[in-house]
Parts: structure tokens; C-alpha cells; sequence
């Protein structure tokens, strides 16, 4: 009966192992599926259980009696879990929810390595964990500043290269202006194609190539470089094609050069990095050896730290269905704010969104109109809807302060925002005014859910967050509304003015089916 028990407690544990990440990876494969810039994190655990494969073979003598500190610090990274699940239902696109969930999932599992073999297994295995925090969408804090900066960089030498070729090139943020079109370096709200999954790159051959810490520092600012070299060569290339062989031979290039890039970034870097360890660190100074090679020890598995946590895992998405689920069952109408195309009284034009745009949005239902009011005023309006399950933490990189100046605009002022109330359902709009080229564009923009019976905040703090999923608001579906106006004599008083009374007569409340939320 011992030897039984011996050999089931490895499994009991692993088990436990295996539901705290299939929780992680139902949390972040939607978002990985949905958001392109992240969909390299689909390969992410894969590349773990190859390196954890790796570092099986050496891993040192496991500690004999490891302390009970581990399984106690272990349960307190899983307690969390099921308050991030109900955050998370009500804000699946909170890139901060997302980190938390991301580092109490790593931290339970080092604190579970460690329950088994001591500080000497964390030490071990705990960069090969880490590298699933590459796969985690950035915070926009972080990411707009460096990964925007970088594109207009980008953008500049290119343009500086252009201009010593002879063709007309100038800048307008992200994009190029070229006399037969423009060139986006990843088009508006985007990233510098294949960034954040080089550095990913860069941080796995490091650990693979058991490189130390420095070291592999110096391979991510490598990997940096690579990446914008690589996406330099591809934007110059596209406008090249462009200016000798206009947009229809560059919409052809597009795609294709953009997934050398990506691919090529890859192999670049492991060439890189096959090199300078095969002249410079097999036998030099450099050197990092982990562990010696050897017979493998004995596995001691920590029992007491498998069933609890079984159970608490199945516990936390219990719990979070129920707290979602516990108005009951449908027994009124709910409502739904959308738009009325047909209200508005004069001609309207539809233009074609880029293909770019809808692989980077991913919305479900996508609108752009342009008009021409009889003052002279031009409109231009953005309308996209995302069903249930398919709103990302890229939607709220999706904003004008984001996109416009991407585009070239410059962000004048953030003017008073709009609050209109449509049967209790409040909407508000963000205003602001932006310059091109001495003249004034002024964008009205909101964000709201298809969620009913409440009011929906001006702001996306922390605390309006926290209200929503505490009050089992679940984001059941997301639409965004963007104007922006444009013309001789308009004021910001004069374009709110007409924006309130456009949406006075476009935005309407449906009734449908469905729950009702308190």
C-alpha cells in the first residue's frame, strides 16, 4: 500500500500543477487568439515544456527535507485566483487583472518547485517559468510610449533613406506619405510588427543556451535591435514598391513581407545567438554552467499541497459562474444602445476599413462613413462592435490619443466630455481636439457595453473596474463610436453642438432578449 501511494502522490501533484495553468491558459488563450501582437503566446508553453524537459536532465539534488514554508507561500499565490476570475469576467481586456493573474500563477508554481525540491530546484527551473511573463500584453502605460516611439523612428529613417533615393517621402507619425500613397510601419494602433514576440525570442535562447543573467540582457537589447532592423528593411521595402509600382503591388507585398519579418526575426537571433556562444562561451571565462550533468536523484513530492488546490481551482470558476450567474434566469427585457445609420439626413458614403485594421481590431462589426453637412462641416464616424468573448486587452489601445497621432495628429487639448442618458443608460464621450497642419479636427469618442440596467462611467479607473465586477456586470459585448469633424468656421462649441444633436437622432436603445443585471 506505500509503494501505491508513492506513486500516486507525483501524479495527485501534477495534477494540481496542470489545473492552476489550464485556469491560466483559459484565461489567456481568448486573448492570445484575438489580439495579433500576443498571438506568439500560443507557442509560449510549448517552448516551457521543451526547456523544463532540458532541465530535467541535469537538475540538481532536490533538498531532503524541504520546508513547509513553501506549500504555505504556494497556497497564498493561489488564493487570489478566484477574485482575479470575477475581475477578469467583468474586465477581460485590464491588462493590470491580466499581470496579477499572470504572477500569482508563476509564483504559486516556483513556491509548488520549491515544496518539492528546495531553493535549489527554484533557482533551477524558475527562469523557464518567467518566460511566460513575455507572453502577457504590456501595459499600455508601458507600451504606448516605447513600442509608438519606436515606430516613428521607424518612420523617420526611412523616410531620410526616400528622400536620399530622390522620391518624395515626409512623415505623418507612424506613416509615410509617398506621392502615390501613404505607408503605415504597422499601420496606426499596432505595434512594430513581431517586437514584444522577439524579445520573447531573445529571452528563450538565452535560458536555452544557459546563458547567465547579464548576458542574457544583452541578447534582449540584441533581440530590440534585430527587430527594428528587420522592420526598417520591410517599411522601406513597401515604399519602394510603392513608389515605383503604386498601392496595388504594395497591398499584394504587405502581408507577405510582414511574416518574413516575423519569421525572420527568429532565425536571425538564433543564428546570433549560435554563434557568440559557439566563439565566446563554450570554454571561455563567460561561461554559465547551472549543474553538472549526472544521475538523476529522487523526486520528493509534497502531499498536502495536491488536493486542496485541486479543489479550490475547480472552486474558482464554480464561483465565478455563479457570481455571473446569479440574477437567475431571464424574466425581463434588457436594453441595448446602437446606432440608427438610417437617421442621418444626408448623403452618406461608406469607405472600405483596411485589411490591416480588421486583423488588428478583430471586431465583429465594423462601420466608417463620411458626410458632408450643408454648413461645410465633414464628418467622419467609426463604428465597431465586439460580440461576447471577443473583446481584447487591444481594444483599449484602440482610442484617439492612441491612434491619431500614430497618424500624424497632433493632440491640441482635451475638451469637456458629452453625457447623454438614453433610458437610463448613460453613454458618455470623450472629446478632443487635434491639428494637422494648421487645421483643427475635433473627435468625439465612447466606449460603452451591451450590458443593461446600468450606467456606464466616463472613466475606466481602477474603482469603476472593480464596481463592475463586483456587481456581476459582465462585459457581454463592446461598442466604440468615433467622430470626428472637420471645417471652415468650426469651433469646439459649434461641434459639440451638432454632435448632441446627431446623437440625439442616431443613438437608439433595442430591446432584446436577455438577463437583467443588478
Amino acid at each position: 500500500m506505500r509503494e501505491v501511494a508513492h506513486n500516486i502522490r507525483p501524479i495527485a501533484n501534477l495534477v494540481a500543477l496542470l489545473a492552476i495553468w489550464a485556469s491560466f491558459l483559459a484565461v489567456f488563450i481568448p486573448e492570445w487568439m484575438i489580439n495579433e501582437q500576443y498571438g506568439y503566446g500560443l507557442f509560449v508553453p510549448l517552448l516551457m515544456l521543451y526547456l523544463i524537459w532540458l532541465r530535467s536532465e541535469d537538475r540538481p539534488p532536490p533538498e531532503k527535507e524541504p520546508s513547509a514554508l513553501w506549500v504555505v507561500a504556494g497556497l497564498v499565490c493561489v488564493l487570489p485566483i478566484p477574485l482575479l476570475l470575477v475581475v477578469l469576467g467583468a474586465n477581460p481586456e485590464w491588462r493590470m487583472a491580466l499581470w496579477a493573474y499572470a504572477i500569482v500563477t508563476v509564483g504559486a508554481t516556483l513556491f509548488w518547485v520549491g515544496a518539492w525540491g528546495g531553493r535549489v530546484w527554484v533557482r533551477h527551473f524558475a527562469a523557464v517559468f518567467v518566460l511566460i511573463l513575455l507572453a502577457v500584453p504590456w501595459p499600455t502605460a508601458i507600451e504606448e510610449p516605447m513600442v509608438q516611439g519606436m515606430m516613428r523612428v521607424v518612420a523617420q529613417i526611412t523616410v531620410e533613406f526616400m528622400n536620399l533615393l530622390g522620391f518624395y517621402a515626409e512623415p505623418h507619425g507612424n506613416l509615410i506619405e509617398l506621392s502615390s500613397g501613404f505607408v503605415g510601419v504597422e499601420e496606426a494602433c499596432s505595434g512594430v510588427r513581431s517586437f514584444q514576440s522577439t524579445l520573447m525570442a531573445a529571452y528563450f535562447f538565452g535560458v536555452l543556451f544557459r546563458w547567465g543573467y547579464f548576458y542574457r540582457f544583452l541578447l534582449i537589447l540584441a533581440g530590440c535591435g534585430v527587430s527594428l532592423l528587420l522592420n526598417l528593411i520591410r517599411t522601406f521595402t513597401l515604399a519602394m514598391v510603392m513608389a515605383n509600382r503604386g498601392p496595388e503591388a504594395m497591398a499584394v507585398l504587405h502581408d507577405p513581407v510582414g511574416n518574413m519579418v516575423s519569421f525572420g526575426s527568429f532565425v536571425v537571433l538564433f543564428i546570433l545567438t549560435w554563434l557568440v556562444h559557439r566563439l565566446f562561451m563554450q570554454g571561455g571565462p563567460i561561461r554559465k554552467t547551472y549543474w553538472a550533468q549526472g544521475k538523476r536523484s529522487p523526486v520528493f513530492f509534497s502531499p498536502a499541497f495536491a488536493t486542496p488546490v485541486i479543489i479550490y481551482m475547480v472552486f474558482a470558476h464554480v464561483f465565478t459562474w455563479y457570481w455571473y450567474a446569479r440574477t437567475g434566469p431571464d424574466t425581463t427585457q434588457r436594453l441595448l444602445s446602437s446606432m440608427d445609420w438610417e437617421a442621418i439626413r444626408f448623403e452618406t458614403r461608406e469607405e472600405e476599413i483596411p485589411p490591416t485594421v480588421r486583423n488588428i481590431l478583430r471586431y465583429s462589426e465594423g462601420k466608417q462613413l463620411t458626410w458632408t453637412d450643408p454648413s461645410q462641416t465633414s464628418w467622419t464616424a467609426f463604428f465597431f462592435h465586439w460580440e461576447p468573448g471577443a473583446v481584447s486587452s487591444h481594444v483599449t489601445v484602440h482610442r484617439p490619443e492612441v491612434c491619431l497621432p500614430s497618424a500624424g495628429f497632433e493632440l491640441v487639448q482635451t475638451g469637456a466630455d458629452i453625457e447623454l442618458d438614453l433610458d437610463g443608460i448613460r453613454v458618455g464621450f470623450n472629446s478632443y481636439v487635434f491639428a494637422v497642419a494648421n487645421r483643427q479636427y475635433y473627435v468625439f469618442f465612447a466606449v460603452w457595453d451591451s450590458v443593461p440596467g446600468h450606467s456606464i462611467p466616463l472613466g475606466s479607473g481602477w474603482r469603476e473596474r472593480l464596481e463592475h465586477a463586483w456587481n456581476g456586470r459582465r462585459i457581454e459585448g463592446r461598442y466604440s463610436l468615433q467622430l470626428v469633424l472637420t471645417g471652415p468656421q468650426l469651433n469646439e462649441q459649434r461641434a459639440r453642438s451638432r454632435v448632441e444633436a446627431f446623437l440625439d437622432e442616431t443613438l437608439r436603445v433595442q430591446p432584446t432578449g436577455g438577463r437583467t443585471t443588478n
